[in-house]
């Protein structure tokens, strides 16, 4: 190819990337059909929501509330819009030294109101869950590796609601492979995935 021709084809090339850079189109409020968080109730994927400055701009206002807060009173506030988020949290009541502190937390913010009363119907104080888990940390947290940092977006995962808000986050094929458990069960609460428990 001559010279001039390589340099005619290299701007334009290099135009057309910059045009195209320049069309992005923001979708607000669209749910794939295949999202599986958007087509239950109260899902943070699938709501409507005013158009703000930021959504104008691309940008989800909700992304920027951190998961983890302390408020100016102390109260710590935990948030959990994603599996990915449940993870974390569970992982750091797990891991922390602060035990009391994340046991609390644990306890009101983590675990599911569903598994909580299913603990006081058997007689047992809801913490025990916190204890029980702790007991078997190692197999939470290799659950935990197995599933990997991109949780329900790892391709050794799949996900299936069973019914009532509740979602089961499973590992497949090789990965499960010397696994005690090898799915964690999480429901929408309020707004926030909480802990159903794992299998």
């Amino acid at each position: 190819m001559p010279r001039t021709e390589a340099i005619n084809l290299g701007f334009w090339l290099g135009f057309s990337l910059l045009v195209l850079a320049g069309c992005q189109e923001v979708v607000l409020n669209e749910t794939p059909k295949n999202d599986l968080f958007g087509r239950l109730s109260g899902s943070p994927s699938g709501r409507a929501s005013k158009v703000s400055p930021d959504a104008r701009r691309g940008i989800d206002p909700d992304l920027q509330t951190p998961i983890r807060e302390e408020l100016p009173d102390g109260e710590i506030v935990l948030r959990s819009r994603t599996a990915r988020d449940l993870m974390i949290h569970i992982q750091r009541a797990l891991t922390d030294p602060e035990r009391d502190l994340e046991r609390e937390l644990f306890t009101e913010q983590v675990l599911s109101d569903k598994t909580w009363q299913e603990y006081e119907s058997r007689g047992l104080p809801p913490e025990r869950a916190y204890e029980e888990l702790l007991a078997k940390r190692d197999d939470v947290l290799l659950l935990f590796n197995r599933i990997g940092p991109l949780a329900e977006n790892s391709p050794q995962v799949i996900m299936r609601s069973l019914g009532d808000n509740v979602i089961r986050l499973q590992v497949t094929g090789l990965a499960k492979e010397g696994l005690r458990w090898t799915f964690m069960d999480m429901i929408l609460e309020g707004g926030n995935w909480r802990l159903r428990w794992f299998g």
